[in-house]
């Protein structure tokens, strides 16, 4: 899908690289950062966009002390405010 011009609505729900985040925002697609760590893991996948700076995301939500029903309030408040919904 993302190698269409102009890809359909697609949500990737785990980014997990930089070069994916990039390779997202390329297609203009945009990708939200959720703060939250569910566990620890010190496993590449899980630290590499720890360092990645959240100016460089479309949009950051913090959800560090948010319930999941006020995180996907502001979710949606994103995606609307983009036109997705």
């Amino acid at each position: 899908w993302l190698m269409l011009p102009t890809p359909p609505l697609c949500h990737i729900l785990d980014v997990r690289f930089q070069d994916e985040v990039e390779a997202i925002q390329a297609k203009g697609g945009k990708v939200i950062r959720l703060t939250k760590k569910t566990f620890e893991d010190n496993h590449e996948s899980e630290i590499a966009l720890d360092n990645y700076p959240l100016e460089k995301y479309d949009a950051v939500i913090d959800n560090e002390n948010l319930s999941i029903e006020d995180t996907f309030r502001q979710l949606l408040e994103i995606l609307d405010n983009w036109g997705c919904l």
